[in-house]
């Protein structure tokens, strides 16, 4: 009976959350069309994600043209009405040089800006708009997988330079890292350099941090990464230097059939330093290149196909962290009002639901409605937004494409 009870309250409240989020969500803009276009229909969704990514490399406006109408004119009819019409002048020679730029306008100003904010100038007025309705930001400076040590020590100075630009305020700066944006050959084929130079760099970057009163967090990354990402952040966070640092957290990805085993393992390295360091918990951005290249190999998946197995492991690590709170913390970074709805009700349940270490966390543009439903029941949000280059962060902006148009996904069901 209690179960039961349980059970209706938890779908109570999680009709309750996508309703306050459908209210919050804007459906006729440009990218929310272009979404909706991508996620019903699985052709489209690729050629437009092809096109976006050589769009950069595209000299005139023939070559625009050419690629853009075989790509996506060749399937204009799972186009919204408006965007058919654009097609449709598009096509008209006359119109090419006006009709190229007008797409490029759409793109890099309209449809990229949902996902990437372009330049830090552009960031202070954000914060200050999240600031005023009590929302917090995790910034990203958009970077991974570097091809060199000039490239890496660019980050890294890129990292060194915000920590001292934005430390040292009333709140603290949160900040994400990638640990495959500090060396050019980081993977486990090349474990031991890879532990060396990135763990090095790692604790130089938290030796400011700490200075500058700002938190740290190691985002997570394709699958062959995850357990040489945690031996770096778990050594180094273990050392005497750090073992009372409390501004630092690592996020962990609910996709992976190993999360609960990797929780566990945190769980340990928290308990043996003696200092709660924070889990951002995500359902997983790297799904589809992952799984494409363990069918190519004929390899065992390492990550859930279905998002049923996702969602359920996700409630699992989060029920295995919450028990360990005190020791640990745990953010939620999620969309999905079940979710959301599962995570109010143990936090209620546990008593720590206005605990000033816990915040929810979404992604900044897509998840909006998310964040505007949350602030006014008066919950903590927190803002993961990526900032860089427009062009160089199409990987990115791919990424979130891919992630965000599954049939399967909240926010797809929420355009529809």
């Amino acid at each position: 009976m209690q179960y039961f009870d349980y059970a209706k309250q938890l779908e109570k409240r999680s009709a309750e959350m996508q309703t306050a989020i459908r209210k919050s969500s804007t459906r006729n803009s440009f990218p929310s069309m272009m979404l909706r276009a991508a996620g019903n229909d699985h052709n489209l969704r690729m050629n437009v994600l092809e096109f976006i990514d050589v769009l950069p490399s595209l000299k005139t406006d023939d070559e625009i043209y050419e690629r853009f109408m075989s790509m996506i004119g060749s399937h204009k009819e799972a186009l919204p009405t408006l965007l058919r019409i654009g097609v449709f002048f598009f096509s008209r020679r006359y119109l090419r040089t006006i009709s190229v730029r007008v797409l490029e306008w759409l793109i890099y100003h309209q449809l990229a800006p949902y996902f990437i904010v372009g330049s830090e100038k552009k960031l202070a007025p954000l914060q200050k708009k999240y600031s005023k309705q009590s929302a917090t930001t995790n910034i990203d400076f958009l970077g991974e997988l570097v091809t060199s040590e000039r490239e890496a020590e660019y980050f890294l100075q890129e990292y060194f330079d915000a920590i001292k630009r934005y430390g040292n305020k009333k709140t603290v700066f949160n900040i994400s890292i990638k640990f495959s944006a500090l060396y050019p050959f980081f993977g486990p084929e090349n474990y031991a350099e890879s532990m060396r130079r990135v763990s090095e760099s790692f604790a130089r970057i938290l030796r400011l941090a700490q200075e500058y009163n700002v938190s740290v967090t190691v985002d997570a990354e394709y699958y062959a990464f995850s357990r040489l990402i945690e031996d770096i952040f778990c050594e180094v966070i273990k050392r005497d230097e750090f073992k009372n640092t409390k501004h630092v957290g690592i996020a962990l990805q609910a996709y992976r059939k190993d999360a609960h085993r990797a929780s566990l393992r945190l769980i340990e390295v928290a308990h043996a330093r003696q200092t709660p360091f924070t889990i951002r918990l995500v359902k997983g951005a790297y799904w589809d290149t992952e799984v494409a290249i363990a069918e190519q190999n004929n390899w065992d998946s390492p990550l859930f196909k279905e998002k049923s197995a996702t969602d359920s492991m996700f409630e699992v690590v989060f029920a295995v962290l919450l028990r360990e709170w005190g020791n640990i913390y745990v953010s939620p970074a999620t969309h999905n009002p079940k979710t959301i709805a599962f995570v109010i009700g143990n936090l209620e349940r546990k008593g720590i639901l206005a605990d000033p270490n816990f915040t929810f966390q979404v992604l900044y543009g897509l998840g909006e409605p998310v964040r505007r439903a949350l602030c006014k029941k008066g919950l903590p949000v927190m803002v993961y937004v990526p900032v860089g280059d427009i062009v160089k962060g199409m990987s990115y902006f791919t990424r979130r494409i891919l992630e965000n148009t599954s049939n399967e996904g909240f926010l797809f069901q929420l355009l529809k």
